[in-house]
Formats: C-alpha cells, sequence, structure tokens
C-alpha cells in the first residue's frame, strides 16, 4: 500500500545528465521508452538538481531550428522544481502538488551525518507516479 510518497518506484522514467549537456545529449538520454525526463544537474556537485527537460521542450527547440550538437541543454531547462521529503503522505503531495503546479516534483531522503542533516536525491516524481498516488489515495 503506498502512504508516502517515497513508498512509489520514483528511480525510473528518467535521466540525469550534467550542466554542460546539449539537446543531442539529452535526445540520447531519451532514447529508452520510459524515460519521459532528463534532470539537469547544477553547475558544481553541490548545486544538485536544477531543472527538468521534457520531451515536448527538447522537440520544441530543435523544431525552432537550434542545432542539437551545440545549443545546451540549460537554455530550455524548466526550473520551476518542487521538493518533497519521501516521507511526505501522499494525500499532502497530491494536494501541494495540484496548489503549486511545478514543473517537477524531485523527491528527497532526509540524511543524518555527524554534524550536519541535510538531504539527498530519492527520486523523480513523475506523471505517472502522480496518477497512482491519486488513483490509490
Amino acid at each position: 500500500m503506498v502512504l508516502t510518497v517515497g513508498d512509489l518506484n520514483l528511480r525510473d522514467e528518467f535521466a540525469i545528465l550534467s550542466y554542460s549537456s546539449v539537446l543531442s545529449d539529452v535526445a540520447q538520454a531519451m532514447l529508452p521508452v520510459k524515460n519521459v525526463a532528463v534532470l539537469l544537474r547544477g553547475k558544481k556537485e553541490k548545486h544538485g538538481i536544477v531543472g527538468i527537460i521534457k520531451k515536448q521542450d527538447l522537440l520544441a527547440a530543435i523544431s525552432e531550428g537550434h542545432n542539437p550538437t551545440v545549443y545546451r541543454a540549460k537554455d530550455i531547462v524548466k526550473t520551476n522544481i518542487l521538493r518533497l521529503r519521501n516521507d511526505t503522505p501522499i494525500n499532502v503531495a497530491i494536494e501541494t502538488i495540484t496548489k503549486q503546479k511545478p514543473d517537477c516534483v524531485l523527491v528527497l531522503r532526509k540524511i543524518e551525518e555527524e554534524t550536519n542533516q541535510s538531504h539527498e536525491f530519492h527520486g523523480y516524481l513523475s506523471p505517472n507516479d502522480f496518477r497512482i498516488m491519486k488513483a490509490r489515495s
């Protein structure tokens, strides 16, 4: 039974690319049919994920005439990101996502280090995951 966001399979349906990637890298990452999105890392490791590129964003950029071998993915990335903890109850997640309408929902897991508490990437909540959550709520 799905009770929290972390109970979903959030490690599928996406690829992660570096900040310096070009559109052809994005296209290559989306070749597996299951990958519906590419998450773009920040310039530095500490920046984490800075945004998302979906198939329609990639196709729009190419149809506008941008050369996929030189045009940077960072120039089409969507940055309206909602971050939820993996222990967020699904009813709270559904309400928050519906209200905020983000481009991307990242799920973070709390990690406890000796002197520091922070969060690490746990997964990407895809539109299909959202439909599953709504069906099970």
